[in-house]
């Protein structure tokens, strides 16, 4: 089970790793200067992955949502993305000195405490409603059914958006908890923002 939540966890992270290198490509490819490395770290993971969820939508819409095609996008994103790629170890060490210079002792405790509950409450078997009807399996719908479209028995496929979309690689990767992770790891980003 261990070994599970690693691999799951490992997968988001190479998800957004990827995300991250494509949205800086982009965002120096649109001439945009960020000042701080915190700033540049979550801008350029906010734009790549919805850069990421848009080619998956593209590409799952003209070559379907199989698992190689959903494979060959993200190692696709990789390769454009593979300079930035080398840039973010140190962008993410940046970030993290930034975060130790600007907060107190306590406020890093209790972000810390927070990413552990979200993370921890992410690893554990889907419950709600939301997740079973539509966030998870729609989605999982698209792969069985090789492309995204209208699912006979689920009428629920108007609720799901861009950001499903970025859930299919996890799933076709054999990570059910991947989507869920990666919602907490946007929360987390989100709180990072705030700061």
């Amino acid at each position: 089970m261990v070994l599970d939540h690693l691999f799951s966890l490992s997968l988001v992270l190479v998800l957004f790793a990827i995300a991250a290198a494509v949205g800086g490509r982009l965002v120096k490819a649109g001439g945009l200067q960020l000042d701080g490395s915190l700033d540049a770290l979550l801008f350029w993971t906010a734009v790549g992955l919805g850069a990421v969820a848009t080619a998956i939508v593209v590409v799952g819409l003209v070559f379907g949502v199989r698992p190689v095609v959903l494979f060959g996008v993200m190692a696709g994103a990789a390769l454009l993305g593979r300079n930035e790629l080398r840039e973010l170890p140190a962008l993410v060490r940046d970030a993290c000195s930034f975060l130790r210079a600007r907060a107190d002792r306590l406020s890093l405790s209790v972000l810390c405490l927070v990413a552990l509950f979200l993370i921890t409450r992410a690893l554990a078997p889907p419950t709600n409603w939301d997740a079973l009807m539509y966030h998870l399996r729609v989605p999982q719908q698209f792969l069985q059914a090789g492309a995204i479209g209208l699912p006979e028995d689920n009428g629920h496929v108007a609720f799901v958006g861009l950001p499903h979309m970025l859930y299919l690689p996890l799933l076709a990767a054999g990570s059910p908890a991947g989507p869920a992770l990666m919602s907490a790891l946007c929360t987390l980003g989100l709180v990072l923002a705030g700061f």
